[in-house]
């Protein structure tokens, strides 16, 4: 029997919980003989008991023994799907087992600094990595194939451990604390290599009219109904690997290291701010991350359409798509396409050309090389301050141009590229001359 159901919410979901692009064909070896097709194929069907046994149970082997059975089915038959669905899935799943990085998120948690109220779930000393929330999200490192599966890429930004106040900086802890950079050199190695593998084995059986089979006695009970899993749902898990990447790619673009050691703080903060300094700059190796992962964002959205085409071409799907969803899913499609990659305009109709246009291709494919440099030109120097009644040395700040209007010639208004048809005038309409010039003359 048909499931009548919006879609609406699926895709949505897709894209809120969410180039390079590999064109992968299946693999041109010799072809396998019926023993080595029939071996994979036994290999392959215990591999599948084995996962949902620890899907639903959270029980049975590590998953390691899981993975290893797709590999052998792989080797004895490349052409096998089921055992390249199997992989994809077991890419995501592993990085719950990855001891490196598991290692590297407990460092972090051994830094006394960052394990405040804010930075964490309540009741938690550091990071925690394996807390269900009501919503059924997972909060903090996945530990099991679960919460793999729950697992929300923009949790990695919270386990960043930035400092995010001049307090900080001044009262940081002496405990040894990881470079950001090794976390994101680790983040690429791990995440990003299991991830485009995923997308590559998902590659390889869409569009074959493969069917992921879960049997009853997958699931437990073999008197349940077999359950299809066809393209319409593999584009939508596609979708996902493509928006994880993409968070990937922009974490680990810009150098964000932060010198935790110093017995020095303000100079460090005085050295890590100058707008020569490396500080929010491109990382080395870095400078097609952000266009990469303008390209997987693109790539969601087509994976999306693609699962959207296939449920509107194939009757047989277990799912029913109501008229007006098909127009409202359509018209969404195009907005987000339309979003990524064209000029849009933010709050006006018919004005030509519209100041507030948003780009964001503009903005991921030509990132500014030092985000600093959308400021004017400003200086950072020792000076006094007052602290609880005192005069104290810390870090003074101020701008380099001495009139309004160099001043305001000295900004990227358009945010590098972000609002590509911005303007001086239009930027600074609000700020009356009176009060620039004293933004221009006054330190902070």
């Amino acid at each position: 029997m048909k499931k009548s159901l919006s879609l609406l919410g699926m895709f949505f979901t897709v894209i809120l919980f969410q180039n390079c692009d590999e064109q992968v064909t299946d693999p041109t070896l010799d072809s396998p003989t019926e023993e080595e097709i029939a071996e994979a194929e036994q290999l392959v069907d215990s591999a599948n008991t084995l996962l949902f046994n620890e899907l639903l149970n959270e029980l049975g082997p590590d998953i390691s023994t899981v993975d290893s059975l797709y590999d052998k089915a792989l080797e004895l038959d490349p052409n096998n799907k089921d055992a390249h669905f199997g992989k994809a899935f077991m890419e995501i799943a592993l990085i719950s087992q990855d001891e490196d990085l598991l290692e590297a998120f407990n460092s972090w948690s051994a830094c006394s600094l960052f394990s405040d109220t804010d930075f964490f779930p309540e009741n938690s000393n550091g990071i925690s990595r394996s807390i269900i929330n009501n919503s059924k999200n997972m909060v903090g490192i996945p530990q099991s194939i679960q919460e793999s599966l729950s697992f929300d890429p923009l949790q990695i930004l919270h386990y960043l451990p930035i400092i995010r106040t001049h307090e900080q900086i001044l009262n940081r802890n002496i405990n040894n604390c990881p470079d950001i950079s090794d976390i994101q050199d680790l983040l690429e190695v791990e995440f990003l290599s299991r991830i485009s593998s995923a997308i590559a084995h998902f590659e390889i059986v869409l569009g074959s009219g493969f069917v992921f089979e879960i049997t009853g006695e997958m699931m437990g009970d073999e008197s349940q109904d077999m359950q299809p899993i066809d393209d319409a749902a593999i584009y939508l898990m596609k979708a996902y690997m493509h928006q994880i990447r993409a968070m990937m790619y922009a974490i680990i673009t810009y150098n964000i290291n932060i010198p935790y050691y110093s017995e020095n703080p303000e100079s460090d903060m005085i050295e890590l701010l100058a707008q020569d300094s490396d500080f929010l700059t491109i990382r080395s190796g870095q400078e097609n991350s952000w266009p990469n992962a303008h390209g997987d964002l693109n790539k969601v959205v087509d994976s999306i359409d693609s699962s959207f085409t296939f449920l509107q071409q194939n009757s047989t799907t277990s799912y029913q798509i109501e008229e007006d969803d098909i127009v409202e899913i359509t018209e969404a499609i195009d907005q987000l396409r339309m979003l990524l990659n064209q000029d849009i305009n933010l709050l006006c109709e018919s004005e030509e050309p519209c100041a507030m246009t948003l780009n964001i291709s503009n903005f991921l494919n030509n990132p500014p090389q030092n985000m600093k440099n959308i400021l004017p030109d400003y200086n950072l120097q020792m000076g006094t301050c007052s602290q609880d009644g005192q005069q104290v040395q810390c870090p003074a700040f101020s701008w380099v141009a001495t009139s309004c209007d160099s001043w305001k010639e000295g900004w990227d208004v358009t945010i590098g590229g972000l609002f590509p048809n911005m303007t001086t005038g239009v930027f600074f309409s609000d700020l009356p001359p009176e009060e620039c010039n004293g933004i221009v003359n006054m330190d902070f």
